[in-house]
């Protein structure tokens, strides 16, 4: 019986991270390169429209991603949301100025704004800024 019950177990582990391995690839949007070591996945379906990474002091960077997707506002916030908190990050605000949406984040190293804004009736763009953590 206690046999069954750790195969049982050892099953059920193997069958979960097999299907979470597809979870951490990270989509590739067409469009501008994502700058090397982007912290943040990009939304799937979406297509980048602009990027940049500029060096700080002390071996850090600043990068910036937007994106352009057809999906709506409340979606992409959404998965935003989840997607922060599974890399760990802790999200510290949530502010709406009429229908742009920022969500503010940070774990022990940065800090992650997530801009989502509408543009015209059937698209969104999204910005990403990851920078060092303020000290």
């Amino acid at each position: 019986m206690r046999r069954s019950a750790c195969l049982l177990i050892a099953l059920l582990v193997f069958v979960t991270v097999t299907l979470c391995s597809g979870c951490s690839t990270q989509y590739k949007p067409k469009g501008r390169k994502i700058p090397e070591g982007f912290l943040i996945n990009c939304y799937p379906g979406s297509e980048c429209t602009q990027s940049d990474s500029t060096p700080l002091p002390g071996k850090k960077t600043q990068q910036i991603v937007v994106l352009l997707t057809t999906d709506d506002v409340d979606k992409v916030v959404a998965w935003y949301k989840t997607e922060l908190v599974l890399k760990g990050y802790q999200v510290i605000s949530d502010n709406n100025v009429k229908g742009s949406i920022t969500l503010e984040s940070q774990n022990d190293a940065n800090h992650v704004t997530v801009t989502c804004s509408p543009l015209g009736d059937k698209n969104t763009i999204i910005s990403i800024s990851v920078f060092p953590k303020p000290i």
